[in-house]
């Protein structure tokens, strides 16, 4: 075969491009704290900076330091398109780390034990079976504990190593807690017929009795000084955005939300990541214009003791409560931590001797944050019992697990080139 013939061959054979099949970038922690499975979230067009990406469909396997870390691709808008790459990083104060990505073809993708889920169960027929729906409109009819049931749990459940949380999905709109004694996902059995989750089985119970306070994180809109809480509106809608083994993200949407003469439409996306005692809520409410409050905040119906209030650092201050207020009088600390760029406050809803009913907001600490319609505002909620873990009966203990976290966030990861 001639040279020219190669050249030939060579000139009108079919152009193939190929990516390159892994990247690398580094990851510094320039702060004086250690971080633990410190959570890292990449957008796809921050990543394509890094390195090429798949046009085919192929997923990441990612090392950190040479070892190999859980990950998963999140599509955030059901577009179908993965928006971003999560996974956790261990990495030592004042250090950096080297961060590989390999692309494989889903025929050789791991599987990661599964750390983190998400779950609507949901009985069409109301006969005791549920399935998991990633989809949900709530009906105009559903009221709360109505019967026989339509939701497993009475809502949607969130879940890590560490606890379960859910929302009554109807006009309490509020958060309740689940203590664990074991690292497995139990999401899928809870609630179903027959089982008692208020007392303490083999390996859960609900934890945090919600009544007519604010739960768990819940959200009210100052009014006239006051907090009207989120309770009543015209529809409601549940949608599971990404379930994995590192974080599992949902949104709960709310439309005719009436404050007064305010007609509010309200976007939670709850995040929850593998072996955090907290989760993420980001909010957003639009129906109003300038700057407004809302207060998000915790249960004290079994906590007589104060509030604890701290200016954890220059970037976040904190609002919790550490008591005997668990359903079965263990210590739990319950907690919120949030931004002082939007910090306004703190404030306390009364004790009410009798259950006021569903609209009346009672026996609640809270924090006032600065918001504007159509622009989001973020906190943590925290939970830690002593029966998962026996040093949480120390109020230090739990208050140093938030300050960690504020710590964590007043001084972001770098990712930069190798």
């Amino acid at each position: 075969m001639t040279y020219r013939y190669l050249l030939l061959l060579y000139l009108f054979s079919p152009l193939s491009v190929s990516f390159g099949q892994s990247g690398k970038f580094i990851v510094s922690n320039q702060s004086g704290v250690s971080r633990k499975e410190d959570p890292m979230v990449i957008g796809r067009d921050a990543l394509s900076g890094f390195m090429d990406l798949p046009t085919e469909k192929k997923v990441p396997v990612v090392t950190v330091a040479g070892k190999e870390v859980p990950s998963q691709l999140d599509d955030l808008n059901g577009d179908g398109v993965w928006d971003e790459l999560s996974f956790q990083i261990d990495i030592e104060r004042n250090s950096k780390e080297e961060v590989k990505v390999k692309w494989v073809s889903s025929e050789k993708a791991p599987v990661y034990s599964r750390r983190t889920a998400a779950r609507l169960g949901l009985s069409e027929n109301q006969d005791g079976k549920f399935s998991s729906v990633t989809k949900e409109f709530r009906p105009e009819n559903w009221t709360a504990r109505q019967q026989p049931a339509r939701y497993q749990m009475e809502g949607p459940c969130w879940e890590n190593d560490k606890a379960v949380f859910r929302n009554f999905f109807d006009a309490r709109n509020t958060n309740e807690v689940f203590g664990k004694l074991t690292n497995q996902i139990v999401v899928d059995t809870l609630g179903q017929s027959g089982s008692d989750f208020h007392s303490m089985g083999p390996s859960v119970m609900n934890i945090l009795h919600a009544g007519p306070s604010m739960g768990l994180g819940g959200i009210a809109f100052i009014h006239n000084g006051l907090p009207i809480p989120l309770r009543s509106t015209t529809s409601a809608f549940y949608r599971e955005v990404s379930v994995g083994p590192v974080r599992s993200v949902i949104e709960l949407i709310y439309e005719g939300w009436q404050v007064e003469n305010q007609n509010l439409n309200v976007k939670e996306r709850i995040s929850i990541w593998a072996g955090k005692y907290w989760f993420k809520t980001e909010v957003v409410i639009t129906g109003f214009t300038g700057a407004k409050e809302i207060a998000v905040g915790i249960s004290n119906t079994k906590n007589s003791s104060p509030a604890i209030y701290q200016t954890n650092n220059t970037g976040f201050s904190s609002l919790a409560g550490h008591a005997r207020q668990s359903e079965n009088a263990d210590m739990l600390g319950i907690g919120l931590l949030f931004s002082n760029a939007v910090f306004n406050g703190y404030g306390e809803a009364p004790r009410l001797p009798v259950n006021p009913g569903l609209d009346t907001l009672s026996d609640s600490y809270f924090a006032k944050l600065k918001i504007r319609g159509g622009q989001p505002v973020e906190y943590l909620t925290f939970a830690a019992w002593e029966k998962t873990d026996p040093k949480f009966a120390n109020s230090r203990y739990f208050l140093d697990v938030i300050q960690e976290e504020a710590d964590r966030k007043a001084n972001p990861l770098i990712i930069s080139k190798k």
